[in-house]
């Protein structure tokens, strides 16, 4: 059999280079595919585009008539499911002694750090798998960002990336959808443990990081990127978005209530003129006079619409996803009484058990961004950050009656399991800097009103003492 030559871009080539470049190219189409659909995914979640996907199906006539439905409940979702590092977590260090202490440098961000973390999972949570770069700033400081559209290059482990490019501008300014799952092609960052530049992708022409990095070396000699999960990876890199189901009841959400306020539009019903009549359109209005051709007649044909039947299949549509992602749909509030801590425990127990396996996903992210953290805070400042860290994740707080915020505290207090002066900082985290401000407030109370006349528990002093110290 005759050998066909191959030929890429004019030049020729061996069957195994046309196979891999057929193959590199096939990629980075399902890479664009990716990127494009997170894009929408999260153009939904900030708001920027609720309409766009829905919008196909509406005429620009129907949108002079009424406004198209934006309902945001995938933000909701989203922002419920994620718990972990909804609360700023408590960081301590081993000290010499036993005792556990915070122990960082003050030019440590720890709050931007949290902002991060709280901002990569609740995109996890959303998108599916994304990275939390760690890196050195323009203002000499450790700093972190989450990355949502990016390349990855992996080796022989297809779950663990050897190379990661991703644009450093994100998106052209133009208000349509499609132009914004497009991306400038400026500049793209090029990281892997050996090399580190920037590049044009239309040309692939290279451009140092920096005025020093003359050789694009990568100081760190590590790729300074976590990839975080919203689950365990299968067979390879992309764990996909979790919220594809409720990104789907979103949009027939809002088609559906933009569809009923087009019925309630014209509740009326269409006006109709029959007969004879050569007039195929009028003005209509309630201040304007309709002058009807002889022998023509004119009536509101009514329409079939059942709105009932229509309120009760968005309300099993939306009750249906959010139980699959441990929540509930309450649609009518009237005559219901509070509910009690425990009650909101039971009903929210599939968040907590939720919770509970991410945490284990998080604690193990968390643990190598700090890894990498010392690694770049040694290269810039030649010190090390400590060892030993230890993270402690706040619990979930249900609201309490009165009664039950009581008798739990006096419950801990009893068994030592807290102390006075953590239940200040607690009520008033802002109020107290440290447990010491908070026991020198209450001691101050405690003399000022045994001054007064205090009598103890249950047994304030008259009015009068209390004004005026009789």
């Amino acid at each position: 059999m005759a050998h066909i030559p191959q030929f890429v871009n004019g030049i020729v080539v061996s069957a195994k280079e046309m196979l891999d470049h057929l193959l590199a190219d096939f990629k980075i189409r399902n890479s664009d595919k990716r990127m494009t659909h997170r894009q929408a995914i999260l153009d939904r979640y900030t708001g920027k585009d609720i309409i766009g996907p829905i919008d196909q199906y509406f005429s620009d006539n129907v949108k002079t008539l009424v406004l198209v439905a934006a309902h945001n409940i995938v933000k909701k979702i989203v922002n419920r499911e994620a718990q972990v590092y909804k609360e700023m977590p408590t960081v301590k260090f081993p000290s010499e002694n036993g005792n556990d202490k915070t122990e960082l440098p003050e030019e440590y961000n720890q709050v931007k750090r949290w902002m991060t973390f709280k901002k990569a999972e609740r995109r996890t949570k959303l998108l599916g798998t994304g990275l939390i770069q760690s890196f050195w700033n323009a203002a000499g400081e450790l700093d972190w960002r989450y990355i949502h559209r990016y390349r990855v290059f992996t080796g022989d482990d297809p779950l663990a990336p050897i190379a990661i490019a991703y644009p450093l501008t994100q998106h052209i300014a133009d208000d349509t959808h499609q132009a914004r799952n497009k991306t400038d092609s400026q500049l793209w960052a090029f990281w892997s443990a050996e090399k580190h530049f920037l590049f044009n992708p239309d040309n692939g022409k290279k451009t140092k990081p920096t005025e020093k990095n003359t050789k694009h070396i990568n100081p760190y000699g590590i790729l300074p990127f976590r990839s975080v999960h919203p689950d365990y990876q299968d067979g390879e890199y992309w764990v996909e978005s979790p919220q594809e189901d409720t990104v789907n009841v979103m949009d027939a959400l809002n088609k559906g209530v933009t569809e009923g306020r087009l019925g309630i539009r014209f509740a009326m019903g269409q006006p109709v003129i029959s007969g004879e009549t050569d007039v195929d359109f009028l003005n209509l209005g309630v201040d304007l006079l309709l002058k009807v051709p002889e022998g023509a007649n004119y009536k509101h044909e009514a329409l079939n619409a059942n709105f009932t039947g229509l309120i009760d299949m968005l309300k099993f549509d939306l009750a249906t996803v959010l139980a699959s992602h441990g929540l509930s749909a309450e649609f009518s509030q009237e005559g219901s009484s509070p509910t009690s801590g425990f009650s909101l425990i039971i009903r929210n127990m599939p968040l907590i058990e939720e919770r509970q396996s991410d945490l284990g996903l998080w604690r193990w992210y968390d643990k190598d961004v700090y890894a990498i953290e010392q690694r770049i805070w040694e290269v810039e400042t030649k010190s090390k950050l400590p060892d030993g860290r230890h993270v402690d994740y706040v619990e979930p707080k249900f609201p309490k009656t009165v009664d039950e915020r009581i008798k739990s505290e006096e419950h801990d207090l009893s068994l030592g399991l807290t102390n006075v002066a953590t239940l200040a900082r607690k009520r008033d985290p802002d109020g107290f800097k440290t447990e010491e401000d908070a026991l020198k407030f209450i001691e101050d109370n405690k003399k000022i009103n045994a001054e007064a006349g205090f009598r103890g528990k249950g047994e304030p002093a008259p009015v009068a003492n209390l004004l005026t110290g009789d």
